[in-house]
């Protein structure tokens, strides 16, 4: 699962060691930190996710509902304080509308706010 917060980008998939555990990746340094401050994060010399921590599936997952109940944004990219991080989500962001559904309609934003 691919995880973008305003604070960093992770990957997480299940621990081939333990069952109890997951393995929290990211290709950038601090950003596993930044979410989950008490891993032990390890760095590889080479890879595509050079930064990885076994963390507890307890932990992820009460940091994941944390993030969720504590989101104050109304705009996502506009809570991003790295700028490199924010152009690199922006361009996750264009990659992804290329995917197109086919016609729709428009609507006002406000049609979907609570």
């Amino acid at each position: 699962m691919w995880v973008f917060t305003k604070h960093g980008f992770v990957s997480i998939i299940a621990s081939e060691n333990n069952p109890t555990s997951l393995m929290v990746q990211s290709r950038f340094p601090g950003h596993i930190e930044a979410l989950f401050p008490s891993a032990h994060v390890t760095e590889a010399p080479y890879g595509i996710y050079r930064f990885r921590a076994a963390v507890q599936k307890h932990i992820v997952a009460q940091t994941l509902s944390d993030i969720v109940e504590h989101i104050d944004y109304p705009a996502f990219k506009n809570a991003i304080p790295d700028k490199q991080y924010q152009d690199a989500l922006m361009d996750t962001w264009t990659t992804l509308n290329k995917y197109d559904l086919g016609p729709g309609h428009p609507h006002d934003p406000e049609e979907f706010m609570p």
